[in-house]
Order: structure tokens, then sequence, then C-alpha cells
């Protein structure tokens, strides 16, 4: 059976951070709320997490849905993202600007770099025969799931205009392809969210291995972020 997309998601345990700012706090009893989502959309799902309770978790919200979800438990030291840490942590620690959570934490960095290996895994290992893979951030849903009073069921649609030779994404503000890529960092500017984003299976290879030399590139330049995803157009310049 071939299905319409695969989704792919993660959650991996970085303990306690401030998101926006210091006195915000997240942490997995949030994201563990946010996830029961996930029990009403009936759409092949992906799960990466390094927490076996979570992983329990995600297999209770998914019970209704077992032939429809596939869960793996991975080991954060084997990662391509968390083996940059040590390098972004001493990026940050050298007098970088800081914007909760994104230049404060260098797990919450490696965290949003690995949704990009999660999501080559999923395509390169094919769990679910579909054609599309798009990848949506743990809380995602969660208040569409809490205005329909977490009785409606979902499945996932691909739009009939999109592109197959591009990444759907979803846009913060208009963008500026003339600011310097530094600006990108530095000032935390934000135009395309990277909590949700979509493409044929090859097309997303191709962008995700775009992404990590772009990741590789910037750490050798002394830059780090999770506005990678922001700057990417700009790195095309320069790679």
């Amino acid at each position: 059976m071939e299905y319409n997309v695969t989704m792919v998601s993660a959650f991996i345990d970085i303990g306690e951070f401030g998101k926006g700012a210091r006195n915000i706090k997240r942490d997995h009893r949030i994201y563990q709320n946010w996830s029961w989502a996930y029990s009403a959309i009936y759409s092949p799902l992906v799960f990466y997490t390094d927490s076996p309770s979570f992983a329990d978790h995600m297999q209770h919200v998914r019970q209704k849905q077992p032939d429809l979800t596939k869960i793996i438990l991975v080991n954060r030291t084997s990662l391509w993202a968390f083996q940059l840490r040590d390098a972004i942590a001493a990026i940050y620690r050298a007098g970088y600007p800081k914007h909760y959570p994104n230049t404060v934490y260098p797990d919450y960095t490696c965290v949003t770099h690995a949704k990009f290996e999660f999501v080559k895994d999923a395509i390169l290992n094919n769990y679910f025969n579909s054609r599309h893979v798009v990848w949506v951030d743990v809380g995602y849903f969660r208040d569409m799931w809490t205005r329909h009073n977490k009785t409606t069921a979902f499945t996932m649609h691909l739009l009939a205009n999109l592109d197959p030779k591009r990444v759907l994404c979803t846009q913060v503000g208009a963008p500026n392809f003339t600011m310097a890529w530094r600006d990108i960092f530095w000032k935390n500017i934000n135009w395309v969210a990277g909590g949700f984003f979509l493409a044929k299976r090859q097309v997303m290879v191709n962008f995700v291995l775009q992404y990590q030399r772009a990741v590789e590139l910037f750490l050798r330049l002394n830059q780090s972020q999770v506005m990678v995803f922001n700057g990417i157009q700009i790195t095309l310049n320069i790679l």
C-alpha cells in the first residue's frame, strides 16, 4: 500500500530549558501533553526518541494506529548532530549573542539539527511506502487538537498544487535574500519555521544533505544557530 505522506517526529530529552526567555520553561511533561494530538492523526508516523519512557508513552498515544506507527529508540551520542555539541558549546561560551533557546543551550541546537538526520533515516529505511515525507515538531498540532475537543480524527493530505521539485515549509515573515548570513545568526532572524517541512523523498534527502553541509560550514566559521534553516538560501552563495 502507498500512503500520501509519512510523518516524522521526535523527542530528545535535554531536560528543562527556557523557550523564548529564561523563565518560560519547557520539559518532557509539556511535550508529553502536546504529543497526545498524534492519537487523532491517522497517517504513518516514524517517531524517534532517546527516552524509553517517552517511547512507551508514544506507544500508548498511538495504540489505535499500531500499523501506522514506528517508534525508534536512539542513542544521542551516535547522532551526527550531537557529535557537533562540543564545537557548538565552545561558540556559545565565547560571547555569542544570547537568544533563548537558540544560542544558549547547545543541546537544543543539536536537537534542531537532529530532526534533519531523522528525516533522512526515515526516507532511506522506507519504513512506510510513501512518495512524500514531512517533518512535524512534536507539539505542532497541540492547538488544533484542543480546538476540536480531542475527538476529531485527522489524516495528512498533500496540496494539489505542490511543486514536486521543492520543499514546502511554513513562512513566518517576508524573506530578505540580500541580508548577510551573519545577521541572520546574530540577530535571530526567522522568516521560515523549522517545525514543519515536506517534500518528495529524494528532494528531501538532497535538502537534508545541503542542510548538513551548511551546518558544518558555519561551524568552521565559528557560527552556530538553529537559524541555519533560514540561512540556507544565503549559504548557497558560499558553498
